[in-house]
């Protein structure tokens, strides 16, 4: 959804109201929710640039997997198109940014999975210690100055369960969930989230559902991308209490509060935890319209993640959720005539509460 000013978090069940900070560091985000600090990707410098040729893709995915700790080595397919690169935003700068090709005519861009939590293991198990259940990743993501966002792509987001080749390119799983970003036409922002759904959740004026076989859409043009400068993207996910809809999702861009979505549900069993980053990045979409008509070039660097064991500890209902929209729902992508009659009381509501109250 849209925030209004001041600050907002809506359960999709109408039973929490959470008061967030509309201004929040993620360091300052994860205090808030008692999180530890469990991961920050290293940076490479620009004296290895020259000394290990990160210039060059195959040395670039080796040096990922040796300092990102990644699931496993990438494919030529996944790495064809990264290279460490100097910032090109702050020529002072002696930190790299990774960055990622997107050829004209293609997908382009790569996908790959680095495990931050070292007692989750490649197959999304506990092998010790706390399982986390909470977790804000934050990155800068920033796009060259004439690039050309076309129909819209993915960017990285948070990851859970076991398979990596599941709760992504329509592979739906009960056994996983992602949480993705994603941008569209002109830039508009989205999470794009592999989940579990119940009945009421696509009705919902911010939720897009679409065709039941691809991911969803939460909040879609809630924030704008620009081009040409830094983005600093912070994502908080909570994982639900299953069979409760109690799941959290905010994102901060440039440290403001966008996007606040309450009553979401990420997993069905209790034994589903968050295990990885998924670093997906590509034009897509399902079809070759997504694709840009020249090359284009993006570049990340500052990942870092924050996390605890706990769950989401607000309110929500017990529903029965399922891999796909429960029959009888529409999506709100059709259908305008869904009433925002929470829409008011919930401004009226929010204008009453004072302004940045933490939760």
């Amino acid at each position: 959804m849209r925030l209004p000013p001041g600050l907002i978090a809506r359960d999709a069940a109408t039973t929490t109201t959470l008061m967030l900070q509309k201004i929040a560091t993620a360091a300052q985000l994860a205090g808030s929710f008692n999180l530890s600090r469990v991961w920050s990707a290293t940076e490479a410098t620009t004296t290895d640039l020259r000394t290990l040729d990160l210039s060059n893709s195959s040395n670039t995915a080796n040096w990922l997997y040796n300092n990102w700790q990644l699931e496993s080595q990438m494919k030529s397919s996944s790495y064809n198109t990264l290279a460490m690169a100097p910032d090109p935003f702050d020529a002072a700068s002696t930190q790299l940014a990774l960055s990622v090709n997107y050829p004209k005519g293609q997908k382009g861009g790569s996908q790959f999975w680095p495990l931050p939590w070292g007692n989750v293991s490649s197959n999304g198990t506990l092998s010790s210690g706390a399982a986390p259940r909470t977790a804000v990743l934050s990155y800068q993501v920033a796009f060259a100055e004439d690039w050309d966002f076309v129909k819209g792509g993915k960017l990285p987001g948070l990851y859970g369960g076991a398979d990596t080749g599941q709760c992504t390119g329509g592979d739906r799983q009960l056994s996983c969930f992602s949480a993705r970003l994603m941008w569209r036409t002109g830039g508009d922002g989205e999470v794009y989230a592999y989940s579990p759904q119940y009945a009421g959740l696509c009705e919902q004026t911010d939720v897009i559902c679409g065709d039941n076989v691809y991911g969803i859409s939460l909040s879609r043009g809630a924030f704008t991308f620009k081009k040409g400068a830094w983005t600093t993207v912070t994502e908080l996910v909570a994982l639900n209490t299953p069979p409760l809809a109690n799941g959290l999702l905010y994102i901060y861009i440039n440290d403001t509060l966008v996007l606040a979505q309450t009553g979401l549900v990420w997993r069905t069993d209790e034994s589903v935890i968050l295990s990885r980053v998924l670093f997906s990045t590509f034009f897509g979409g399902s079809s070759k319209s997504y694709y840009p008509p020249k090359d284009e070039q993006a570049y990340f660097k500052g990942f870092t993640i924050y996390s605890s064991d706990s769950p989401s500890n607000t309110t929500g209902p017990a529903v029965n959720a399922t891999l796909y929209m429960p029959e009888g729902s529409t999506s709100s992508a059709s259908s305008s005539s869904i009433a925002s009659s929470w829409l008011l009381p919930l401004i009226i509501a929010l204008l009453l509460h004072s302004f940045f109250a933490s939760w």
